[in-house]
């Protein structure tokens, strides 16, 4: 009587621990994910990636994408590496928040007030469920198996091996290294069907890449291919439509890898091996821009940018200017001196002599 009783609860246990580890794999009509419960997300089979809450603030948060193994270094938590993000520009608040899979087929994410932050916009007559593969692709499908949305086709800054960049689809950086929000820098297909980095600033915006005085075909880019896709395997290849071809430097070696626009305005190629249990730090294996100072809006308006070597890009005021937002050098400078307007004081201003700058972007020539 008691080795039945005691194997009837191991039966029930395994039980419990088989539904727990499905409700992990997928989420099914009817069912939620509570940004309270940190145990709450998404793994795929693998366990490469993982899906959930990301906290991206205080008492706030967002829905993410992220490589399940973080970086050795610092913290773990402080140093997953994310790949997607559902509303970067709309985090949801730390309680009652929660992500919902609609019995009509559709994907919710409801804020504490109960207002819609963010949804898939799909409806289905078949049962449906959501489920992160091991591409890192988060997917709706029905029972059916059709695909009523994708992750892949709404990416943030991130593209990972297998994921097409397309006319419709463009990756837009973070504000900053720790502000995850829309930031002013973005790869996209211009309208010549060439593959672009843009700065979108507060005041302007502007082409930098590839160098905007040269024609596409003096840039090694085609205008011909309007099918505008570009794609990153995992050997570390990414190639375009428009010709454009970038090997990394460990190229034809099988590792984890990642292109990201990131926030300092470079294109950058990344990549990781597992060492053990654990995987190492992302490595830069290719980046579209080597000097950084030809990135645009990169100090703001009247700064200057110095290249150095063993530090890299540093970002000063102009003489008699100082900077508008002390933590974000994207403001840029304003004068710290009032200029006479009257004519009679006309003699008052001049021009300052600046060794060594190239007041880049306004040559007469072009």
């Amino acid at each position: 009587m008691g080795g039945a009783l005691t194997l009837s609860l191991w039966l029930l246990i395994l039980f419990f621990f088989s539904l727990r580890s499905a409700s992990i794999n997928l989420l099914r009509e009817g069912f939620s994910l509570s940004v309270e419960n940190p145990a709450d997300g998404l793994t795929s089979p693998r366990g490469v990636f993982s899906a959930g809450f990301f906290q991206v603030g205080h008492n706030a948060y967002c829905l993410a994408i992220w490589f399940t193994e973080p970086e050795p270094e610092p913290s773990p938590r402080q140093n997953l590496t994310l790949i997607w993000m559902a509303n970067r520009d709309h985090p949801v608040n730390g309680r009652r928040s929660k992500l919902s899979l609609q019995k009509i087929g559709n994907l919710v994410l409801i804020d504490a007030g109960q207002s819609t932050v963010w949804s898939s916009d799909t409806a289905s007559n078949s049962d449906s469920q959501l489920q992160l593969l091991d591409s890192g692709n988060l997917v709706l499908i029905t029972q059916n198996c059709v695909l009523l949305w994708q992750s892949f086709a709404s990416p943030t800054d991130t593209l990972v091996p297998g994921q097409t960049l397309t006319r419709n689809t463009k990756l837009v950086s973070s504000r900053s290294q720790t502000n995850y929000s829309s930031g002013f820098y973005m790869l996209f297909y211009d309208n010549d069907n060439v593959l672009r980095l843009l700065y979108d600033g507060p005041e302007i915006s502007s082409i930098y890449w590839p160098d905007p005085w040269l024609l596409p075909n003096n840039a090694g880019r085609s205008i011909f291919n309007d099918s505008r896709t570009a794609v990153l395997d995992s050997w570390g290849i990414f190639s375009s439509s428009d010709s454009f071809t970038v090997m990394a430097s460990d190229y034809a070696i099988k590792l984890q890898r990642i292109l990201k626009v990131e926030a300092d305005g470079n294109l950058r190629l990344y990549s990781r091996s597992k060492q053990g249990k654990q995987s190492s730090t992302w490595t830069v294996t290719w980046e579209a821009v080597l000097q950084p100072c030809k990135i645009h809006g990169i100090c703001g308006i009247n700064s200057l940018c110095t290249y150095v070597p063993e530090y890299g890009r540093k970002c000063a005021c102009l003489p008699g200017h100082k900077m508008i937002n002390h933590t974000d050098w994207t403001h840029g400078c304003e004068p710290d001196f009032k200029l006479p307007c009257s004519s009679s004081n006309v003699n008052q201003s001049g021009f300052l002599h600046l060794p060594r700058v190239e007041f880049y972007g306004y040559d007469s020539n072009f």
